[in-house]
C-alpha cells in the first residue's frame, strides 16, 4: 500500500510541477506582450494610450518582447514608424522582439506593416561609428539624395526651390547626428507621402535619441533657466533662447527655424512630441499636453500649395 501511495504522491508532484511550469510560462508571456491599443495613431486623442504602449516595450524585462496586434482597429504609416523605431532601440538593448496576431484579412494592415505602398515612402538610417572617427560636419555627411527626392514630389505639385523646406530638413538630420555621434551611432527615420488628390505632402521625422528636453536637462541649461519646467525648456527651445544642448557652434537653429515656419504658416498640422510634452499649433497657438515619457522625438508637418504661395510671398 504504501508504494502505491508513494508511485500516486510522484505522480501528483509531477503533475503539479508541469501545471506550475505552464501558468508560469503564460504569465511570462503576458507580462512580455504588449498589446496595441485599438487605434494607434499619434493624434491629439489617442497619443497617451500609444506612448504608454511604446513605453512599456522598454521597460519589458527578459529577452523576449511581444507586439500584439489582435485589437488593432487603425494604424497609420507615421505611428507604425515609430513602432519599429522603438522596437530597434529595444532590440539594440539586446532583446528579439517578436509580431503576433497581425490580421491577414486585413490588406490595409499588412500593407502598411509589409510597406506594399509605393507613395509611402520611409527612409532610415543606423550607422555605427568607429571610436577613431572624427566628428563630421552636417552638410558633409547627410545624403543629398535625401532631400533631392523630396524636391523632386515638391515640384511635381507645383512647389519649386523651397529651400526653407531643405533647411529644415538639412537641421532635423543634423541634430540627429550630433547626438548620434555621443553614443557613436546615429539612428533617425523619415516618413514622406504625397497625397495627390489633395496635393499635399505629408512627413513625419522621428530622431530616436534621449529627447530635446532631457537633452537640455542632461547638458545643463544656462543658470537663469535652471527652474524652467518641461513645458517652458521646449517652448523656450523653440524661441531659441537656450542655444545648442551640444554647446556646438552654428548649432541650435533647427527648432527656431521650425518655429518660425510653423507660425508664419510655411508648413501645417504641426506636431512635435519629446519626452513627457507633446506640442501642437492649434488656431495660432502652440498647445501643450503632458504625457508618459516617449523615448525620442517625433516631428510631423505638412506642405500644400497654400503653404507655398504664403512663403513666396514673404
Amino acid at each position: 500500500m504504501e508504494s502505491k501511495y508513494y508511485i500516486w504522491l510522484v505522480l501528483l508532484s509531477v503533475l503539479l510541477t508541469g501545471m506550475t511550469l505552464l501558468i508560469y510560462y503564460y504569465w511570462r508571456k503576458k507580462n512580455r506582450t504588449i498589446v496595441l491599443p485599438a487605434h494607434f495613431l499619434l493624434d491629439e486623442e489617442h497619443e497617451t494610450k500609444v506612448i504608454k504602449s511604446l513605453r512599456k516595450m522598454m521597460s519589458v524585462h527578459g529577452k523576449n518582447v511581444f507586439i500584439d496586434f489582435s485589437e488593432i482597429k487603425t494604424l497609420s504609416y507615421e505611428s507604425y514608424m515609430i513602432l519599429i523605431a522603438q522596437g530597434e532601440k529595444v532590440y539594440n538593448k539586446g532583446k528579439s522582439v517578436y509580431l503576433q496576431s497581425v490580421s491577414k484579412c486585413d490588406k490595409e494592415l499588412v500593407n502598411i506593416i509589409k510597406r506594399k505602398n509605393k507613395n509611402h515612402r520611409t527612409l532610415h538610417s543606423y550607422v555605427k561609428l568607429k571610436d577613431s572617427y572624427i566628428p563630421f560636419f552636417q552638410n558633409t555627411k547627410i545624403n543629398p539624395q535625401i532631400t533631392t527626392g523630396i524636391e523632386t514630389e515638391l515640384k511635381r505639385m507645383g512647389i519649386k526651390n523651397y529651400y526653407e523646406f531643405n533647411t529644415l530638413l538639412t537641421e532635423l538630420l543634423g541634430n540627429a547626428i550630433e547626438h548620434g555621434i555621443k553614443k557613436k551611432n546615429i539612428n533617425w527615420w523619415l516618413y514622406q507621402y504625397r497625397d495627390r488628390e489633395e496635393q499635399k505632402m505629408f512627413f513625419a521625422f522621428a530622431d530616436m535619441g534621449i529627447g530635446i528636453i532631457d537633452s537640455y536637462k542632461k547638458a545643463g541649461l544656462p543658470s537663469q533657466y535652471k527652474e524652467l519646467n518641461d513645458e517652458e525648456i521646449l517652448l523656450y527651445a523653440l524661441e531659441g533662447k537656450l542655444g545648442s544642448s551640444t554647446k556646438q557652434p552654428n548649432r541650435g537653429r533647427g527648432l527656431p527655424q521650425l518655429r518660425h515656419m510653423v507660425e508664419k504658416k510655411w508648413i501645417s498640422d504641426f506636431v512635435l512630441i519629446t519626452n513627457r510634452v507633446s506640442l501642437r499649433y492649434i488656431n495660432d497657438n502652440f498647445v501643450i499636453k503632458q504625457h508618459p515619457n516617449f523615448v525620442g522625438t517625433y516631428y510631423y508637418w505638412t506642405i500644400n500649395k497654400e503653404n507655398y504661395t504664403v512663403w513666396k510671398r514673404k
